[in-house]
């Protein structure tokens, strides 16, 4: 006669969330910044600062002032414009030649139609701009007046990466730091929340920080959205019919004057930098690398070096010689 076998789960009913205690308390300094007493403008005035931000460039309105004046208390200095398009175009030069974000901002109506060449040029050349687009109250939506018919979430959405409209102050700093992480993440280019009056004028609404951070992790409040350095597909590089696998990153690119990449291979990790210069009309391109041997390669370089450097070097001049080719070509 087969065994019955009988497998029994115990479950406390008596101690429900006991899982709770589980988990460690939050840390005292988090808590107290979470309960000081805080304003919406003044906590984006920080997390620009921390991104790093020096300028932001636009044209003032009733709906920008607040915002403007705590990014000038913040030390951000504000590039004033004649026209919003000035505005968005100066954002996207900024952060095509910095290799940072550039922000630029514009108020309600023809400010947001205005602006739009600017961010039309940045998507073109995948800028990693942030435009701030101030609008009027949500309740315009349903009347015939020219601030409620002129609306960023529209007519942005296929001239940027993506737009998206607040209507509450409690998501802007979370939906701000979206912006500055979609815009320096590849494809690059630029984005465009878009801030109903309902959020630009609560300017005297102050309460705990806590109540302007939904969705919004303390932790990652602080420090700058950077280019993500994924590891790129593997190259194959050749050495008299030998194949070596070599996979990099990309650690610095500013458009027109320097990429440079960290290389790792099997044998030996490379860093190289092509670095462009302007020079009477002509352009003069200069690359610079770094070799560094595994620790029983190191040892053998040392006897070795003059055989290894004659390899090394012949195969990057023919890298450059490769890549003078192509620059000639395509001019």
């Amino acid at each position: 006669m087969a065994k019955k076998k009988e497998d029994t789960l115990i479950l406390e009913t008596m101690k429900p969330g006991a899982e709770l205690a589980e988990v460690p308390p939050t840390a005292d300094w988090i808590q107290q910044w979470l309960a000081e007493d805080a304003n919406v403008h003044t906590m984006t005035a920080e997390m620009l600062k921390a991104e790093g931000v020096e300028y932001v460039f636009g044209l003032l309105s009733a709906c920008t002032l607040q915002a403007e004046m705590e990014w000038q208390k913040h030390g951000i200095k504000r590039v004033h414009v004649r026209r919003e398009d000035t505005g968005t175009f100066a954002a996207e030069g900024w952060a095509r030649l910095a290799g940072r974000p550039g922000v630029g901002y514009f108020g309600p109506g023809t400010g947001t139609t205005n602006a739009t060449t600017g961010a039309v040029q940045g998507l073109s050349a995948a800028a990693p701009a942030v435009f701030l687009a101030y609008t009027s109250f949500a309740f315009d939506d349903t009347m015939n007046m020219a601030q409620g018919i002129s609306r960023a979430y529209k007519m942005y959405n296929g001239i940027t990466k993506y737009t998206h409209r607040l209507v509450n102050f409690m998501t802007l700093p979370f939906e701000l730091k979206r912006a500055f992480r979609s815009c320096m993440t590849p494809p690059t280019g630029p984005v465009c929340p878009e801030l109903s009056a309902e959020v630009s004028m609560d300017m005297f609404r102050h309460g705990p920080r806590i109540n302007y951070l939904v969705g919004f992790n303390p932790l990652t409040w602080s420090g700058r959205s950077d280019i993500p350095k994924r590891p790129a597909d593997p190259q194959i590089v050749e050495e008299n019919g030998r194949g070596v696998e070599m996979r990099g990153v990309v650690t610095d690119y500013r458009e027109n004057q320097v990429l440079a990449m960290h290389l790792v291979g099997k044998y030996n990790n490379i860093d190289v930098e092509y670095r462009l210069e302007e020079i009477e009309g002509r352009t003069r391109l200069t690359m610079s690398s770094n070799i560094q041997f595994g620790s029983f390669l190191k040892i053998l370089s040392i006897i070795l070096w003059p055989a290894f450097k004659k390899k090394l070097l012949g195969q990057l001049n023919r890298e450059y010689a490769r890549l003078k080719e192509l620059c000639e070509r395509d001019t």
